[in-house]
């Protein structure tokens, strides 16, 4: 049987992640208390909460939760306010996460005269956090919370039932109660993630989606199928949701394990995820990384780890970040970790750690130095927002040259390259060149963003897109050379013809609804080929194949 322990991720002997900014410590206002702790840490760009507690000589025990906001002028962390509980005690550390945060909300547990309740606070418009709202646990048990939006889920146990609470005019309200398979996982519930209407777990070893229907009513899709080569993980690993991906530890088929990345569809209809790949242990040897607790957003994953030189005798202390990002291609790296314990510095312990929106929080703790406990920040663009690893908002490089978004979806166009290239040309045409043929975008069918790139045609061509069902390489064949279809007798369509620039380049959208031939379908994969004036001739692109989910 395999052990009920945390699963750990071993790693190569780190670099400092290259476009991590410097760190900053800031003390909380709250370390002047007598018998104050330091414990948990919330970041969403440019805010932040920390959390911590503190027992009077007398006992009384009092929740603390300190304000940060970072100045975009200098570029530094301030303290801002604290918010004192008295006679709460603070969230627990032990399975599953505790504390979340999202702009101008937070959630955490808190033990409040002997019940276990959810605490929400909120932020007015000139910065100040107060309390929303008190959820009381029924069964007396949270042992995870995930917020997104006007919506908080918690797991309270009872055979794995999950509760999802929103807010409403008159408070906050149960919207919806989700009972994993009773005895699947011990009958408690296990580190599932909430994005929008979607609320994603791995309580069975299948990623399982449940997508809210209306107030109160949350549908159980289809579970996705375990990607090639790979099953799922059962053992307490967390499944991450945020920005469009999915993260999950994977077993490798035949053995080793991995972590996995997907893409997901947020179209309204149901959920379609595409498997980008996975980042195997065997190839990070020399270092542990703990996945449990993991966070995901915007593209990039931040987990404890630990590794020669930089280690702690007691697990839950493991005194390093590791960074493992999604870039170029939608292919999954590890970057370097974060090393508490470099150089001549104090030794330090990470209590809690939180990315988001930019931004890199630990709270940390000096042990027998005398110094008071701080929250560390540093600077980290997400992988999705930097997707070429250059240390640049991608977004900034767009609005210097739209060029590099073509399809104007936000991304660029280098990094989401999709489908297979067949029947590139051997000969140059008038130009010198050999065209070229990129279909950009995301393959979620229905897609309004999906683009044709073409590149090293003579200056000012016409041409058209032809488009066929292909699910295999076929051709070349016919007058043109035509490397798309299911063979001579295939159904083409063609996008109205459209002229290259005076450097030989063009761009056309690709929607269903404007080519001529049968509509896209899910599943299908289709073929796409480029025709173009040479001269008193013609020339022919290569082809590319796309799968549409």
């Amino acid at each position: 049987m395999t052990p009920l322990a945390p699963l750990f991720l071993l790693a190569a002997v780190p670099q400092q992640p290259p476009c991590l900014g410097p760190p900053q410590d800031v003390v909380p206002l709250s370390s002047s208390t007598a018998g104050y702790e330091l414990g948990f840490v919330q970041i969403d760009g440019p805010s932040a909460l920390a959390i911590g507690q503190s027992f009077s000589p007398s006992g009384v025990a009092s929740v603390h939760v300190d304000t940060y906001e970072f100045s975009p002028l200098n570029g530094f962390w301030t303290a801002q306010a604290t918010l004192t509980l008295p006679g709460r005690i603070g969230p627990p550390d032990g399975f599953g996460r505790t504390v979340d945060m999202e702009e101008d909300r937070a959630a955490f547990t808190i033990l409040d005269a002997g019940q276990l309740s959810l605490l929400l606070l909120e932020r007015d418009g000139s910065g100040n956090w107060a309390i929303d709202d008190i959820l009381p646990s029924a069964t007396n048990v949270i042992r995870h919370v995930r917020l997104s939006g006007d919506r908080v889920a918690m797991g309270v146990d009872a055979n794995s039932r999950i509760e999802i609470w929103a807010d409403a005019p008159s408070g906050w309200v149960l919207d919806g109660v989700i009972q994993e398979d009773p005895g699947t996982v011990f009958n408690f519930t296990t580190e599932f993630d909430l994005e929008g209407d979607r609320l994603v777990s791995n309580a069975t070893a299948r990623m399982r989606t449940y997508r809210r229907q209306a107030a109160g009513s949350w549908l159980l899709e289809p579970s996705h199928p375990n990607p090639p080569g790979y099953n799922l993980d059962p053992w307490f690993e967390p499944v991450l949701f945020a920005d469009g991906r999915w993260s999950q530890v994977v077993r490798v088929q035949g053995g080793g394990d991995a972590i996995g990345f997907w893409r997901v569809s947020q179209d309204g209809l149901p959920t379609r995820a595409i498997f980008d790949g996975a980042l195997p242990y065997s190839v990070l040897p020399g270092m542990t990384v703990q996945t449990d607790r993991a966070i995901l957003d915007r593209g990039t994953l931040i987990a404890k780890s630990e590794f020669a030189g930089c280690f702690s005798t007691t697990p839950s202390n493991r005194p390093a970040l590791a960074v493992i990002r999604v870039g170029e291609g939608d292919i999954p790296r590890y970057e370097g970790s974060v090393c508490m314990r470099t150089g001549g510095s104090t030794p330090s312990v990470v209590l809690g750690y939180d990315y988001g929106g930019g931004g890199l929080a630990s709270t940390v703790t000096f042990p027998g130095s005398g110094l008071p406990d701080a929250v560390r920040f540093w600077s980290l663009v997400g992988a999705d927002d930097d997707r070429n690893a250059n240390c640049q908002h991608d977004g900034f490089e767009i609005a210097q040259n739209p060029l590099l978004d073509q399809n104007s979806n936000g991304i660029l166009d280098s990094t989401e390259v999709r489908g297979s290239t067949d029947c590139v040309p051997l000969v140059p045409n008038s130009s010198g060149s050999i065209a070229s043929l990129e279909v950009i975008g995301t393959e979620f069918h229905p897609t309004t963003d999906l683009g044709a790139v073409i590149d090293g045609l003579p200056a000012h061509a016409f041409g058209f897109l032809a488009v066929a069902r292909t699910p295999a390489p076929v051709g070349p064949f016919g007058i043109y050379g035509l490397c798309i279809g299911s063979g001579p007798i295939s159904a083409f369509g063609r996008y109205p013809a459209f002229q290259a620039d005076g450097q030989g380049s063009a761009f056309a959208s690709l929607p269903s609804s404007a080519f001529q031939g049968p509509a896209h379908v899910p599943g299908d994969t289709w073929g796409w080929q480029y025709i173009y004036r040479d001269g008193s001739g013609f020339g022919t692109g290569p082809a590319v194949r796309v799968t549409l989910e």
